[in-house]
């Protein structure tokens, strides 16, 4: 038995670094952007890691019975594995794409493979000599200061990490949107309607609606293609277009969400008026306090499955310790650590559905499920997948692969009209404002240029018209003024009136896609041209903690 000690104890390091190590510094790095907090998945990590290891220990244990020659190989194949995973995952993985959903592309990373052969190849080299000039069994105790060495560095690097992000460790609580609580129940007076589509480009979305199929959606709805958005990314643009608030990183971001709805004027127009505020939004982050004032939560604790958090983790982990020639083989691009994803247990008294922004689940709800009616004014913010990566269905939400943008900004175009259909065939559809509109525009180059320009349609209260285009250069800086026009009465081709079409508008951009500084820009040409917009030379950095936004 003492024989299989140490090709345990090697396979626990590195399941302990793929499992443990790894998972808890990548919430660390981006723990804004989970649902969950480090004590949801602990148990699920700790588990992978023990199951893991006691297979491998019994496979040892009828190795050995065999042949102990085969388990020195074996024993030695798993110190270069775990070698060459910790030197891939730990200083080679700078040069990996975002994981928003694309797809690694391989001939993109031509001297990465190189660089991998290599160290597969030296590495290689060296067991393989030191096995055959000194034996097997010398060169599996030689390694074994190696091994040590890496425990001691990923534990050491795992301890400074947690400890010098203390908000990491911090309890996070368990707000739930539902969609069957209140998604499905309007108002027989007046309905307040913001319809996001993530990402879904202004320019291209157009070319899409002028389908046969999908140009007549938008009658009543005025069309405003100069929109500039003020974010080219999700988590800031969302809070933005609530509240007005700006983020220029003077604190975390948990704060600035949390700041957003908490001082959205907005929000207090909606209670003064007396609006039953409903919230689709995937992963919001509010106060506890001020989330009382959303109809749509509910507060349940949450656990995870193991076996499917495993499973997403492993599409992770493989993408960024493998070798660069076999990181096609993760399956990245569905990479997901939603709660639908790991299959959040919901544990509460009241048995709501968790809201989900996949488009065919609400396609099919809008569909198939007839809304009820209620006095009290409603508001409601749905927050849809729309055309955002990956691009795994076709128009019709058959699950597809090699998708297009152009096939899911279609799909999206069907969902927004079964979703008027739906109002308009339970006369919903005259007292209602609605507005589709996007959070950012799309580009497929690899960060946000080309990302400041989403769709802007809108329709106020009992409009009727053939469907109309404004040239006004619009920016979401003034949607706070309009919400309160279109609350006032006014149609949309009465808003905006005292925009000049000479403005500047302001855009903050993100130059390494998610990370902790904000470059400031301002447009001076139409929203969707890039050259036309200039840097001021302000950049907006949050000290003393990382933030992935």
């Amino acid at each position: 038995m003492k024989k299989i000690i140490y090709p345990t104890f090697v396979s626990f390091i590195t399941f302990y670094m793929l499992f443990i190590y790894e998972p808890i510094i990548m919430f660390i790095k981006n723990k804004n952007e989970f649902w969950f907090d480090i004590y949801t998945i602990l148990p699920s990590l700790i588990i992978i890691v023990l199951v893991l290891t006691l297979i491998f220990s019994l496979i040892y244990i009828i190795i050995n019975k065999y042949s102990n020659k085969i388990l020195n190989i074996v024993t030695i194949i798993n110190v270069s594995l775990l070698i060459i995973l910790y030197i891939h995952g730990n200083f080679m993985a700078s040069n990996l794409n975002i994981l928003d959903g694309s797809k690694y592309v391989l001939k993109n990373h031509h001297s990465d493979i190189i660089a991998s052969i290599i160290v597969i190849g030296v590495i290689s080299l060296i067991i393989i000599f030191s096995s055959l000039k000194y034996s097997t069994s010398k060169t599996i105790k030689a390694t074994r200061f190696i091994t040590i060495l890496i425990f001691l560095m990923i534990t050491s690097g795992l301890l400074y990490s947690l400890s010098t992000n203390k908000k990491a460790l911090v309890k996070k609580d368990y707000m739930i949107l539902t969609t069957d609580k209140n998604m499905y129940t309007y108002s027989k007076k007046t309905n307040f309607i913001i319809f996001l589509a993530d990402g879904a480009d202004s320019v291209q979305f157009d070319k899409a609606r002028k389908d046969s199929k999908y140009k007549n959606i938008f009658k009543d709805f005025t069309y405003y293609p100069d929109t500039m958005s003020t974010y080219g990314n999700t988590s800031n643009s969302i809070p933005f277009i609530m509240s007005g608030i700006w983020d220029e990183k003077e604190e975390a971001y948990n704060n600035y969400s949390k700041k957003a709805y908490r001082e959205s004027k907005f929000l207090k127009t909606l209670e003064k008026q007396k609006y039953d505020i409903n919230l689709y939004i995937p992963e919001l982050i509010i106060d506890y306090d001020d989330a009382q004032r959303i109809s749509n939560l509910s507060y349940k604790k949450r656990s995870v499955n193991t076996y499917l958090f495993f499973k997403q983790e492993l599409k992770y982990i493989s993408f960024k310790y493998l070798p660069y020639f076999l990181k096609q083989y993760s399956d990245i691009d569905n990479f997901k650590l939603s709660a639908d994803n790991l299959g959040a247990m919901h544990n509460s008294t009241e048995k709501y559905l968790e809201y989900t922004w996949d488009n065919f689940f609400n396609y099919t709800n809008f569909i198939n499920i007839p809304p009820s009616k209620k006095e009290a004014n409603d508001f409601k913010f749905i927050h849809v997948e729309g055309p955002h990566l990956p691009f795994n269905t076709d128009e019709n939400f058959n699950i597809i692969e090699n998708g297009t943008y152009e096939q899911k900004l279609k799909a999206t175009l069907k969902l927004f009209d079964a979703y008027l259909k739906m109002l308009k065939d339970n006369d919903l559809y005259d007292n209602s404002i609605i507005i589709f509109l996007a959070d950012h525009g799309f580009s497929e180059k690899e960060d946000y240029i080309g990302r400041q320009n989403p769709i802007l349609y809108i329709k106020g209260l009992n409009e009727h018209h053939a469907f109309k285009t404004s040239d006004k250069p619009i920016s979401f800086t003034d949607l706070m003024d309009t919400y309160n026009e279109l609350l006032e009465g006014k149609k949309s081709t009465e808003l905006f009136k005292n925009i000049k079409n000479n403005r500047k508008r302001r855009f903050l951009y993100y130059p390494n896609q998610y990370g902790n500084e904000l470059v400031e820009f301002y447009q001076t040409g139409k929203a969707w041209d890039w050259s036309t917009m200039k840097e001021t030379g302000k950049v907006y950095r949050l000290k003393g903690e990382e933030n992935a936004n």
